[in-house]
């Protein structure tokens, strides 16, 4: 019978109700067991990683130990040891020189904007002065053809004092305009007429 309990066949149904607790339990560690494999996958992954990173780290190290191993045999050399040292100083004298071309081409690009700037500036200036002098030229001649208009609209409202059978005759030709009232006006109005 005890050999039994195991599979529930026997005996009684208390033990049913204990063993539902059990079975959440079993399934959280299959959970966890699950979690537990898939970070132990990604780690695994990750190691891999690094030892292939690690390996190409040596092999990069590697090749600069024997560039620098083979320089040393250069620089120990008499035949070939004072023209590697000219060789790398003249690199470094070319390193500093393209150094200084570029630092100097950033500066005369700075210059040239700053200078076209300005020149934007003052041509804005310079448009903006010759719009100012337009400007005050058209004001000059709309003042003074406010003056003429008011001359001849004095010069009109003294005509409109004349008895008409005079200004007809004006008109028509008849008669010359007097001095008193010969104007712009008046000799635009008899061109008119005729």
């Amino acid at each position: 019978m005890k050999a039994l309990k195991p599979f529930r066949l026997f005996g009684n149904n208390s033990s049913a109700a204990d063993a539902a607790p059990e079975d959440g339990r079993v399934v959280e560690l299959f959970r966890s067991r699950a979690e537990l494999r898939k970070q132990h996958d990604e780690l695994g992954a990750e190691m891999q990683r690094l030892r292939d990173r690690l390996k190409q780290q040596e092999g990069a190290t590697a090749r600069v130990q024997e560039m620098i191993e083979a320089l040393e045999k250069r620089l120990e050399s008499a035949d070939t040891g004072l023209s590697t040292l000219v060789f790398y100083h003249l690199r470094a004298l070319w390193g500093d020189g393209r150094e200084i071309i570029s630092l100097l081409v950033n500066d005369l690009s700075a210059k040239q904007e700053e200078r076209e700037r300005k020149a934007f500036a003052l041509e804005g200036n310079r448009r903006q002065f010759q719009q100012r002098q337009a400007s005050e030229q058209q004001l000059r001649q709309a003042e003074s053809a406010i003056v003429t208009a008011r001359q001849q609209l004095v010069a009109f409202e003294a005509m409109l004092d004349l008895p008409d059978p005079e200004i007809l005759s004006w008109l028509t030709g008849e008669v010359p305009v007097p001095a008193e009232h010969d104007s712009r006006f008046v000799r635009r109005l008899i061109a008119f007429h005729r």
